[in-house]
Formats: structure tokens, C-alpha cells, sequence
């Protein structure tokens, strides 16, 4: 029995433009996913947070491992950003801002310095994990580039 699914009637401007619609439409439900899980959190019972957002989290999770998984087996970093220290800076910074911001705001804190103190510490925490991961992620990534590069000079 043949198999309908794996004929393709698309010439290759109208696969180039199928890709990229998928393409965005992966990234829209990335980005709905974490404003999702943004919202829930912040509204939230704070004793009940992790049942409210478990689906959007595993999901979201599932989705992102695959990404990163997905393009440093095939050295890509991003479409639209170089891969540096300055752009890992800059998104371990987003990264800690936001988590610090969720963390002062969300959860029971009895002064304002504990509302800052959550903040500080827990952006800190945020942005040095997330540099020191998108460093580790970065040259994973290069020497992977550098591999298939390699490969395709040899052939």
C-alpha cells in the first residue's frame, strides 16, 4: 500500500515559503506557551502554581529541548543572531531580569528589601546560569559547525 503522505506536489519556492510558515508558526506557539506560563504564574494560588502551568510546561519544555538538540547537531546557533559573548550577555540578562521580576512579585514577601532581595538574588542566580549555559551551548555548537564544515571541504 503506497504511502500518501510522502509524495510532494510543491515546487521549491512553495516549500521554501511552507517552511517558513511552519517556522513562525513553531515560534508563535513557543512565545504563546511562555506568556502563558508568565500569566498563569503571576495570578496564580502561589501553593498551586506548578499544577496550573504543568501542561504548559511540559509542552514548552519538550518543544524547546528539541530546538536546542535539533540545531547543535546541525551547528546552527540562530537565524538572526550571532553567536558571542555579547548576545549571550544580553540574553542572560533578559533571562535574569524576568525571572527576577516573576520572583519579587509573585511570591509572599514580607518587606520591601525582601522584595528587592528576591529580585537580586534570583535575577544573579538566573543570569549566571543562563551565560554559563548559552557559553557551554555556543561552543558546543562551533565546534559542530567546524565539524561539518570540515566534512563538506573533504567531499
Amino acid at each position: 500500500m503506497k504511502n500518501i503522505f510522502k509524495r510532494n506536489y510543491l515546487d521549491e519556492m512553495q516549500e521554501q515559503k511552507l517552511l517558513k510558515i511552519e517556522s513562525h508558526g513553531v515560534w508563535i506557539a513557543f512565545s504563546l506557551l511562555v506568556i502563558s506560563m508568565l500569566v498563569q504564574i503571576a495570578y496564580a494560588n502561589y501553593t498551586k502554581t506548578e499544577a496550573h502551568v504543568a501542561g504548559e510546561m511540559i509542552t514548552f519544555f519538550i518543544l524547546d529541548i528539541y530546538i536546542l538538540f535539533s540545531c547543535i547537531k546541525n551547528g546552527i546557533w540562530a537565524r538572526s543572531i550571532k553567536a558571542s559573548n555579547k548576545t549571550n550577555s544580553i540574553g542572560a540578562l533578559i533571562a535574569g531580569v524576568i525571572v527576577g521580576l516573576l520572583n519579587a512579585f509573585t511570591f509572599p514577601h514580607e518587606t520591601e528589601q525582601a522584595i528587592v532581595g528576591a529580585f537580586i538574588m534570583s535575577a544573579l542566580f538566573t543570569g549566571i546560569l543562563t551565560y554559563i549555559l548559552l557559553q557551554i551551548c555556543m561552543k558546543i555548537t562551533n565546534k559542530r559547525r567546524n565539524k561539518l564544515d570540515e566534512n563538506d571541504d573533504e567531499e
